[in-house]
């Protein structure tokens, strides 16, 4: 009987005391955000670039054509995160190679070609949000930067992409994600920025244009991220 007794003594003890120790175990694991990191993200991205000619609608700049692709992005980033409780605030940079080259046509009243080749893109951003255990859901925000190839051309016997500039522009980002604790120390997110990064202008020497003889480019962005980071302190 007192086998019996300490057996069924065991059997109601040991589960509870391995439920006890599995939740010390997850006390002591919680992910702690506050930090500096660093990590690297992959993107798809969709950039815009509605073109114009002055000529068409001056003295007030008429968009006449869009210029569009799909493409991929790939890069670094690092920020730090401060913690109050379950809020956090953290500031972000990053910066992206990406394989953007959109080439449209304008409507046939006009006739004209436009093309925007993204070479890089980067943002500065600050980052709030409320922690959920082991997950951070975010809103995000800041400054974006994006060089671009920019160029202008008219059909026929005056095709010709021949009066590109380049371009380094400044803007605005804006967005939201959600970060996943994954091991310690590790996190993975993944996240959505629309940026609009103003517009750019360049002279038509080439192409045969009635004054006023430049082009107008105006560029905006959307992308998902997916990234890992993992903390440094």
């Amino acid at each position: 009987m007192k086998h019996l007794f300490g057996a069924l003594l065991g059997a109601v003890l040991l589960p509870s005391a391995s439920f006890a120790a599995d939740e010390a175990f997850i006390d002591e694991s919680r992910f702690g955000w506050e930090g500096t990191y660093i990590g690297a993200q992959i993107g798809a991205l969709d950039v815009e670039d509605d073109f114009s000619d002055p000529a068409f609608g001056a003295p007030v700049n008429l968009t006449v054509g869009t210029a569009e692709d799909d493409g991929f992005q790939f890069g670094i980033h690092g920020g730090h995160n401060w913690v109050n409780e379950n809020f956090l605030f953290g500031v972000v940079a990053d910066i992206n190679l990406t394989d953007i080259d959109a080439v449209g046509a304008a409507n046939p009243l006009f006739g004209v070609f436009g093309r925007a080749e993204m070479n890089w893109q980067a943002s500065l951003r600050a980052r709030l949000g409320m922690i959920k255990d082991d997950v951070l859901f975010y809103a995000t925000g800041g400054v974006a930067v994006a060089d671009f190839d920019l160029d202008f051309a008219f059909p026929g016997p005056f095709f010709n992409f021949g009066d590109q500039f380049s371009d380094t522009l400044t803007g605005y980002t804006v967005g939201a994600g959600i970060e996943f604790a994954i091991s310690e120390g590790v996190t993975a997110k993944v996240e959505y920025l629309y940026s609009d990064y103003g517009d750019a202008d360049g002279t038509i020497i080439n192409c045969c244009a009635p004054p006023p003889d430049f082009q107008r480019h105006e560029l905006t962005s959307n992308t998902i991220n997916f990234g890992i980071s993992k903390k440094l302190n």
